[in-house]
């Protein structure tokens, strides 16, 4: 969602419509014997600042991704970045893990392919697929 402003009752609306949709989707490959045949990645191309703008955050480098599913091992697989101001780098949070990271666990561990050719190189992978 790329909010700029009124962004609490916005993002709270918006967060309960897709956790509803989520839900409902992962309900239906249940209840068809699919559930098994997917995972879902939500990630942002960008990241939020941390400082406020008057009515929301702009553009930052830091962001979260989720990676759901029934075979996905749940937990939090990174570090939380300091929030602090002298721990920002041009008032952002550091990002502490690539997203690459993400993209070729999934293409190595669930889709069985060569992550390489495709995030351009070698990149640590997560522990986060259940065989």
């Amino acid at each position: 969602y790329d909010s700029h402003a009124g962004q609490p009752g916005m993002l709270s609306t918006l967060f309960d419509d897709l956790s509803a949709a989520i839900r409902d989707f992962f309900d239906d490959l249940r209840e068809h014997d699919a559930a098994d045949n997917v995972i879902m990645l939500l990630f942002s191309e960008f990241g939020r600042r941390t400082r406020d703008n008057g009515s929301g955050t702009d553009h930052g480098a830091a962001g979260a991704a989720f990676l759901i599913g029934d075979r996905i091992k749940g937990g939090q697989y990174s570090v939380m970045p300091s929030l602090r101001s002298q721990d920002l780098q041009q008032g952002d949070p550091v990002p502490n893990l690539d997203f690459r990271s993400i993209y070729t666990t999934i293409l190595e561990d669930w889709m069985l392919m060569d992550a390489n050719p495709i995030v351009g190189g070698v990149f640590e992978k997560l522990d986060l697929v259940e065989a």
